[in-house]
């Protein structure tokens, strides 16, 4: 375990007693076994164990390798960079992964899923339903509770320390639900959303997904500059506003926007 993890692992762990979840062990092992029947059980799987095998070997985690294997054919047709980087997966690995797709696509000819293979697809899909629901509710718990806080609080204005106990809080609910691989269990916790984007029980189950204002920029290449108000930096004067527009278009010179935030 690297520094940074220990590290983490200790901010982010509670002293309390943790509940029993070891029941979910053993469902974590059922997944799994679930989604190898469902490769043997589908012609199509082929294209997806491919894929999912040459990104384990490009670095991707196990976990979002397994779920590779579960996407069909028509997901991998229209696999891009974007909808890739959507379900958790690094920039890094993202276009390697587009490419790789395409190659196998165009390598052979496309079978249809058995009924077989789609019944034990809805049954995964529901199985890890239940299991993230579970992580992301216990993690929220974790998170909120007085001790995590009083941890955020040690060193308010670091970044980089909130997410060393946000990882360790992760890791955490990771060991409690048996994962053998704690990597595994975070990249799922994080990628609850990709992987079910309309579910609003598993949106509410956390405070982060609940609250998040995140939206798809309504802007397109092309498009006119909005009438933005823009609070400018100033010395002598505390609240000095500006208009977008006016800085753009009252410029002879290229504008470079650069946007972020810190929560």
């Amino acid at each position: 375990m690297s520094e940074v993890l220990r590290r983490a692992c200790s901010a982010g762990s509670t002293s309390s007693q943790p509940p029993d979840f070891s029941h979910f062990k053993n469902e974590v092992k059922a997944i799994f076994e679930l989604v190898d029947g469902f490769k043997c059980a589908s012609r199509s799987a082929k294209t997806a164990q491919q894929l999912a095998d040459f990104a384990r070997t490009i670095g991707v985690s196990e976990t979002q390798c397994r779920l590779i294997e579960l996407w069909d054919d028509d997901e991998i047709r229209g696999l891009d960079d974007e909808i890739i980087q959507a379900q958790g997966f690094d920039a890094k690995h993202s276009q390697r992964i587009v490419e790789k797709s395409q190659e196998l696509i165009q390598q052979r000819e496309v079978d249809l899923p058995t009924p077989i293979a789609c019944s034990r697809r809805k049954e995964i899909t529901q199985r890890l339903r239940s299991l993230v629901l579970a992580m992301v509710t216990r993690e929220d718990e974790l998170r909120l509770c007085d001790e995590t806080q009083r941890k955020y609080r040690r060193i308010r204005e670091s970044g980089t320390w909130k997410d060393q106990v946000t990882e360790g809080v992760q890791h955490q609910v990771a060991v409690e639900f048996g994962f053998e691989n704690p990597q595994d269990g975070i990249d799922l916790i994080r990628s609850a959303r990709a992987f079910f984007p309309q579910d609003e029980e598993i949106r509410n189950a956390a405070h982060y997904l609940r609250n998040n204002i995140m939206v798809p920029c309504p802007l397109s290449v092309g498009k006119l500059v909005p009438e933005i108000p823009l609070y400018c930096y100033s010395t002598t004067q505390p609240f000095v506003t500006r208009s977008l527009l006016d800085i753009v278009t009252g410029s002879s010179r290229p504008t470079v926007l650069v946007a972020g935030s810190y929560t």
